[in-house]
Parts: C-alpha cells; sequence; structure tokens
C-alpha cells in the first residue's frame, strides 16, 4: 500500500507552505526593524542638524562680542581668528549635517514609498489621530523589488504544492478502442 508514502508528501508539503509563511512574517518583522531605525535615525540627522545651527548662531555672537573686545583693548586679535578658525569648522559641519539629514529621509522614503516633507515628529504625538489607515502605507510597498520577490516566493510554493499534490491524488482513466473490423 503507497498510500503512506503520498500522505507524507501532502504533509510535507503543508510545511513547506508553513514555511514561506513563516519567513513572509520574519521579512515584516524585519521590515519594521529597519522602518524604525531608519525613522530615528532620520530624526537623530535632524537634531544633530538644529544643534549644529544653533552652535553656529552662538559662535557669531561669540565672534562679534570678540571683535568688540578687541577694539576695547580686553581681548588679543588672536582670539578672533581662532573664533574664525572654530566657525568655519561649524559651517563644514553644518553641511556634513545637512548632506546626512538627506540621505536619511531618501532612505526613509525609499522604505515607505511616501516623500518626506517638513521636519519629522519630535516627540510629539499631537496629530497622529490624523493619520490615514496602514494599509494605505503598505500599498506602495508592494512595489519594493524585495517584497514583491518574497510574494511571488510564496505564490510559487503554493502552486508547486498544488502540483506535488495532484501527483498523488487517485487517477481516473477512461480509454477505448474502437475497431472498425
Amino acid at each position: 500500500f503507497t498510500g503512506y508514502r503520498e500522505l507524507a508528501a501532502i504533509r510535507g508539503g503543508k510545511y513547506l507552505l508553513n514555511q514561506k509563511q513563516k519567513e513572509k512574517e520574519r521579512l515584516e518583522q524585519l521590515l519594521l526593524s529597519d522602518l524604525a531605525a531608519g525613522f530615528y535615525g532620520a530624526l537623530q540627522s535632524e537634531r544633530s542638524l538644529a544643534t549644529v545651527e544653533r552652535t553656529l548662531q552662538l559662535t557669531k555672537e561669540r565672534l562679534a562680542e570678540i571683535q568688540e573686545r578687541v577694539r576695547l583693548g580686553r581681548s588679543r586679535e588672536i582670539e578672533v581668528f581662532e573664533t574664525e578658525s572654530e566657525l568655519a569648522s561649524l559651517e563644514s559641519d553644518r553641511l556634513e549635517a545637512r548632506r546626512l539629514v538627506g540621505s536619511a529621509r531618501n532612505l526613509l522614503g525609499f522604505m515607505t514609498g511616501v516623500k518626506i516633507k517638513g521636519e519629522l515628529l519630535e516627540g510629539d504625538l499631537k496629530g497622529l489621530e490624523a493619520l490615514a489607515p496602514l494599509e494605505s502605507y503598505l500599498g506602495p510597498l508592494e512595489n519594493r523589488p524585495d517584497l514583491a520577490a518574497k510574494k511571488e516566493a510564496v505564490f510559487s510554493s503554493r502552486q508547486a504544492l498544488h502540483v506535488a499534490r495532484s501527483g498523488h491524488f487517485p487517477r481516473l482513466d477512461l480509454s477505448s478502442n474502437y475497431y472498425t473490423q
């Protein structure tokens, strides 16, 4: 009796399908983790930019104060040069911070499929009631090649399971011979 082999094959096909479903669930978890990391990375980049800009503003104010002190004879001129050097370094830091903000926003936009406009949410939970349902954000994600490939893998596993099952089902053949002589 070969029915045990067929039943084992069908059961194995179910496990294969379950495996693919679990892989899909794990990918969804990893996507959420990557999305959170992207969001908080962009938020951190924006805060770093704000800090650099505030430091730059304070350094400009300090430069004006030192220049006034040099004019009055209370400070040495070398302090002006030191502050101007610090100001140039901060300008470089600001350019780097802007580049990082743009890069983090582009990454977050790629992951979500939504272009990021304005500043990100900074600990303020106001306006969350007005967010669209989750499904409206998940729609653009289907266009990502890695997620589409996994979706196709689950579909092909289902089809392979269907083909494997059909090979173990009983067969019924009808054939006939018709002889004229």
